[in-house]
């Protein structure tokens, strides 16, 4: 990971992926996981999303790992939440109540943490990270999953001749090599071209926003 792109997107505000909102996708499509209240949910690269307080007053608890410093203050400032701070496996840890947020590389965050993680929010993670990055991603948090969790995962489909990510374009068949043995299921397509400057500048026509419900086979 690009450590120093990312903190300097938050240095200079260029945080054109942060939504102002809870993501669409969450509402619509969260509860089809079918995850017990006061289950653990991991959100990788979470920025300040509001995201994370839906979740918590969906009654999950909420593990969110951020690169970021800032974002994770801002996350607690503009929710006027005081937490706790300590460093704990060279990051730093925020908690309160129902949240912990590590800040630091998800590279760095502890596998032992994972094993008790019964849900996967992945919005922003996967389609943030070229794709050697994307497959030592995954191998860290299939590795130290108990494999019995379920996903819900965003990716994005565009022609990569015109542009380069973040996000990057991640094809179905790379989603199905990465969770084998899992059952796949691809829930939503939706045409985001209009809602991404960036890509209509360089020439794209399209970019699709695809949505996955992923959970072990006979769960």
């Amino acid at each position: 990971m690009d450590e120093n792109f990312w903190n300097t997107c938050w240095e200079t505000q260029e945080i054109g992926f942060h939504m102002p909102e809870v993501n669409p996708v969450l509402l619509e499509f969260w509860s089809q996981l079918a995850i017990p209240s006061g289950e653990k949910v991991l959100v990788p690269l979470c920025g300040k999303s509001l995201d994370l307080k839906w979740l918590m007053e969906q009654g999950q608890h909420v593990v969110g790992v951020e690169l970021s410093k800032l974002a994770v203050e801002a996350f607690f400032s503009e929710q006027s939440i005081s937490p706790q701070v300590e460093s704990k496996n060279g990051l730093q840890l925020y908690t309160s109540d129902q949240l912990a947020l590590w800040c630091g590389n998800i590279f760095s965050f502890p596998e032992s943490e994972l094993e008790s993680i019964q849900a996967v929010y992945d919005r922003g993670a996967l389609v943030a990270l070229p794709f050697g990055m994307r497959k030592s991603y995954m191998e860290k948090l299939l590795n130290g999953l108990s494999g019995s969790e379920s996903w819900l995962l965003v990716t994005f489909e565009y022609d990569e001749s015109l542009m380069q990510g973040p996000p990057f374009s991640i094809p179905k068949s790379e989603v199905q090599q990465y969770f084998e043995g899992y059952e796949v299921c691809l829930v939503d397509k939706k045409e985001m071209i209009h809602s991404v400057p960036k890509a209509k500048k360089l020439g794209l026509s399209s970019i699709v926003q695809c949505v996955y419900v992923i959970a072990q086979k006979n769960k």
